[in-house]
């Protein structure tokens, strides 16, 4: 019953028509101009300063073959560093190049603890789906390359000293897709104001929009003069 509920929660913000989930389209303009009323651009001019007033992310619609599979090995070269280092004593006792082979072969239903089954791999699921947001990906697209991911590191990494986990395999993206999707609105709703406390607590939450070429960006943000105030707005192609 909890999985058949996480999955309708979660096809109901992948699909396409949720309220909450639109997002600025390539080639559309994200903010329309407007000019500010007359008695209120003194007092603007004398603050001088343009403030944030959107960040969103875009849907790239131009990623080719090549480019996702590059960010699906970047994400598979960031698991092996990861299991390397963390894992490095539990490697040293156990691990063995016959069980990277032949575990990969006898998936099964693990008995890891509730903290390590929910909370680590909803992290790890979470880590995913925000870098391939990062890279223009939709929120469905976010979600399926993230349980590609998943399905690498069960099957050709994790294999090394231990069976697959089928609760992993369905945990890891959904709870971590459902996990992604809320701290993305809050920390695109931090970098949308004008404190740089909410901004750094923003990238803290989401630092794979610091990421060069990031599709998180401000779409709209005034512009101060001393003739007048307006909005500037940018269009993606």
């Amino acid at each position: 019953m909890n999985r058949i509920l996480a999955i309708t929660i979660l096809l109901s913000v992948l699909l396409p028509g949720a309220v909450w989930s639109m997002e600025p389209q390539a080639g559309q303009a994200a903010v329309q101009t407007r000019e500010a009323a007359p008695d209120n651009q003194a007092a603007a001019a004398e603050n001088g300063k343009g403030k944030r007033t959107a960040y969103r992310h875009v849907v790239r619609h131009d990623i080719g073959v090549g480019e996702r599979f590059l960010n699906l090995g970047i994400v598979y070269i960031g698991q092996w560093a990861y299991y390397l280092i963390v894992q490095r004593d539990t490697i040293m006792e156990v691990g063995s190049f016959k069980n990277w082979y032949t575990n990969m072969y006898q998936p099964h239903f693990d008995l890891d603890s509730y903290f390590y089954n929910i909370v680590m791999h909803s992290l790890a699921g979470m880590s995913y789906y925000l870098f391939y947001r990062s890279r223009g990906y939709s929120k469905l697209g976010a979600f399926l390359w993230g349980f590609v991911s998943q399905l690498l590191f069960e099957f050709t990494i994790e294999t090394i000293t231990e069976k697959p986990s089928f609760q992993d395999l369905f945990q890891t993206p959904m709870l971590g897709t459902l996990l992604g999707i809320t701290i993305e609105y809050i920390s695109n709703a931090l970098l949308g104001t004008n404190c740089k406390a909410a901004h750094v607590l923003g990238y803290i939450l989401n630092p794979f929009a610091l990421l060069p070429f990031s599709s998180y960006e401000v779409i709209s943000s005034p512009r101060v003069t001393t003739t007048g105030v307006g909005y500037s707005f940018a269009i993606r192609f």
